[in-house]
């Protein structure tokens, strides 16, 4: 493995109830949870979805010295302002939070319905709307994968931060080609976890734990 790295974990639903004394007992510096999701129904509608675990677990987190972050998961065609309005209706970003992510994920790629200039006009609408509402203007992170950038064209990073997923097994990840380097590498997923009901996603960090201050609120 390539430099110092940092051991953190992303949640959901699919993570069930946590045992965060036991949880955050387990080496762990940061923890990403799901906020919330706009998708459209079989009919058309837009459906706005709260993750109902985030709450609770939002709670918790403060109670703990890990840094915590939460992310909203995007999909194309959906209004951008509308997605980022629900996503501040759902967390809202505070002094010491990491980041807020934008969950850009396999429908960026896989939706032929929607041309991909309005993909990326989507996405740089909502990082330029969010970034006005966050102290200092802060650009958000974006969590991505090499295929759906090369999907959309391979754009330009928007001044964001990298969260890349691969899950390659080797010793650094496989990085879309507008970043040169990433903050944050979900290396494999579904992974079982002490203190965690369900399933968790593991991470890196690309730093020592005191770094992680650079990317928060």
């Amino acid at each position: 493995m390539t430099g110092i790295r940092t051991l953190g974990i992303d949640i959901s639903h699919y993570s069930g109830d946590i045992d965060w004394t036991t949880a955050a007992n387990q080496k762990i510096h940061f923890v990403f949870a799901k906020a919330s999701e706009l998708f459209f129904s079989s009919s058309g509608k837009i459906i706005k979805a709260a993750d109902k675990y985030f709450p609770g677990y939002w709670s918790s987190l403060s109670k703990t010295s890990l840094k915590r972050g939460a992310y909203h998961f995007c999909r194309p065609g959906v209004d951008a302002k509308a997605s980022i309005d629900f996503f501040l209706s759902v967390y809202k970003p505070a002094s010491g939070d990491l980041l807020p992510t934008l969950d850009i994920e396999d429908q960026y790629a896989d939706d032929r319905t929607v041309p991909t200039q309005q993909k990326i006009d989507q996405i740089s609408t909502m990082i330029a709307y969010l970034s006005e509402k966050l102290p200092k203007k802060r650009k958000p992170i974006i969590y991505t994968k090499q295929r759906v950038w090369k999907a959309l064209g391979d754009p330009d990073t928007f001044g964001c931060p990298l969260w890349v997923i691969d899950y390659n097994g080797t010793t650094d990840p496989k990085l879309p080609k507008a970043w040169d380097n990433f903050s944050f590498w979900q290396y494999s997923q579904n992974r079982q976890f002490p203190g965690v009901n369900g399933n968790v996603d593991p991470d890196y960090f690309n730093g020592r734990p005191e770094d992680l201050s650079a990317l928060c609120l």
